[in-house]
């Protein structure tokens, strides 16, 4: 992964490190300055990102997750990302979730609010170790 800098680039690069030399890194910042870290953690993920969740990785987050929620957050997103998410979740739960990508116009706030929901849930799976998000897939958790 090519470094681009500032906030978002060094969020990055430390979404690509292993759970404990990540936190090990933060644990530093943290004793410099606490509001970099929550900066850092907020933008390690986007909605972007999700299309390098494995299968099994999704179907875990569908445990965890609403399908209105995820129906919401999808909204923004591109048909790819939606067809990610759509084609690796069972057919019960794709009708959940097409309903709500479907359904009339929402306010964005809803949509952002549905997002924080899912990111939030990634980045503490991330943390844990639980999803690796990487382009390699030799990374990525089967």
């Amino acid at each position: 992964m090519a470094f681009n800098g500032g906030v978002k680039g060094a969020a990055k690069l430390l979404a690509g490190l292993d759970p404990v030399s990540r936190q090990r890194l933060f644990e530093e910042l943290a004793k410099k300055d606490p509001k970099i870290v929550e900066i850092l953690k907020k933008n390690m993920v986007s909605m972007e990102d999700l299309i390098l969740l494995t299968v099994k990785m999704i179907q875990d987050l569908t445990r965890e997750v609403q399908m209105k929620d995820l129906g919401m957050a999808l909204r923004t997103e591109k048909e790819d990302l939606r067809d990610h998410f759509l084609n690796n979740i069972s057919k019960r739960m794709k009708e959940e979730v097409e309903d709500v990508l479907n359904g009339p116009p929402q306010p964005l706030s809803k949509v952002q609010e549905a997002q924080e929901k899912i990111l939030s849930l990634i980045r503490i799976k991330m943390e844990k170790g639980e999803v690796i998000l990487s382009k390699d897939s030799k990374d990525r958790l089967v």
